[in-house]
Formats: structure tokens, C-alpha cells, sequence
């Protein structure tokens, strides 16, 4: 069966429904790493890529909106998060070796519901498209990834990203541990 996806810059109302309706592992990675309300943080980072790169939600056949997806340029509180940890991390003995890590660049970001199971195949095949493009654009591409949310973590690998295991890096409110992830121009 085939299923169509279309896209489209997010309204306020793409933002509440992908929010009210998070597939679990995506509720879990936005409680981990910002905490507060989904939706909330979700509107932040919308406008964030907005002001500072693209943004796009992914709607069904029937107009639905079931994920919401971009990149943001200059990300500073990124770099402030990696700081964090990286001082914790030192103050807490920990050893992690995050030399594989590439640092700076651009964060992408993507979250959805349920419903993103039935367009595995299609996000992947757009999902490529919209990676390759913003690698052109904006060179180093990356962010983390909440170290349980398995099937994020594969998506990246399939979308080309440099999961780095051994970088895990403790963020957010609850220190849990987040997978650092990169795409260079030389590796699309």
C-alpha cells in the first residue's frame, strides 16, 4: 500500500497536533533533553528554524500533519549544552571518549507520531533529499539523539549520519545520555 506525504511550513495547529499526539520515544527524548511541555518546546523550535534555517511539516494524504522536521543554523545552545556536559562529564570522571565528535555546524532535528510508521519508506527517500540539501547549504550537519530512542538512532544511520556510541554525552534537566550525530559535506 502506498502512502502519500506532502509538505508544508508548519502552522500553529501542525505544532498542537504533532505535540497532542508524540509517539512515545519522541515524548521521552523532548521531556530528557528540555523538559516542560511538548508543545511548548516544540513552538520554540519551529521558530528557531525558522528565523535560522527551514522547517517543514510532514502531512498525510488526507492533510494530517504527523512530524515536524528541520535545521537550525548557529545553534549556540547547542554548544552551551555540549560545554555542560562535557564539564560534568569531567567532574565526574567520566571517560567517555567524544574525540569522534564533530562539533559545530548546524542542528537538525525531527520529531512525529505514530503515523510516521507508515511512511518509513517515503520520509527516507525525502529525508535524503532534504539532508543533502542542507549539507550544500550549510555544510557540517548534526545534533544528538536521546542514546534509548533506537529506531531515531537507525533512521539517522540509514539518512547517512555518523552515530558516535562512544560520545555519549549527558544533557537536559535529568542528565541522560544523548548520542552525538554529524553529516560533513565529504561524507554526503
Amino acid at each position: 500500500m502506498r502512502y502519500d506525504v506532502t509538505f508544508a511550513v508548519p502552522t500553529p495547529e501542525h505544532v498542537r497536533v504533532v505535540a497532542s499526539t508524540l509517539r512515545a520515544a519522541d515524548l521521552a527524548e523532548l521531556e530528557a533533553l528540555r523538559g516542560g511541555d511538548p508543545q511548548g518546546v516544540l513552538e520554540v523550535s519551529v521558530l528557531d528554524s525558522m528565523m535560522a534555517g527551514e522547517v517543514f511539516t510532514a502531512l498525510n494524504a488526507e492533510g494530517v500533519p504527523f512530524a515536524l522536521f528541520g535545521v537550525c543554523c548557529g545553534v549556540q545552545h547547542v554548544a552551551a549544552a555540549v560545554t555542560r556536559a562535557r564539564s560534568a562529564s569531567v567532574t565526574d570522571g567520566d571517560s567517555n571518549d567524544a574525540s569522534e565528535v564533530r562539533w559545530g555546524g548546524s542542528c537538525v532535528w525531527m520529531v512525529g507520531t505514530d503515523e510516521v510508521a507508515n511512511h518509513g519508506r517515503a520520509l527516507l527517500r525525502h529525508g535524503r533529499r532534504f539532508v543533502r540539501t542542507w549539507v550544500e547549504a550549510y555544510g557540517l550537519i548534526g545534533g544528538f539523539v536521546h542514546a534509548r530512542h533506537d529506531a531515531a538512532v537507525r533512521t539517522l544511520g540509514k539518512l547517512g549520519f555518523h552515530v558516535v556510541p562512544s560520545g555519549a554525552l549527558l544533557l537536559g534537566p535529568a542528565a541522560e545520555p544523548f548520542l552525538p550525530f554529524h553529516l560533513a559535506p565529504e561524507e554526503a
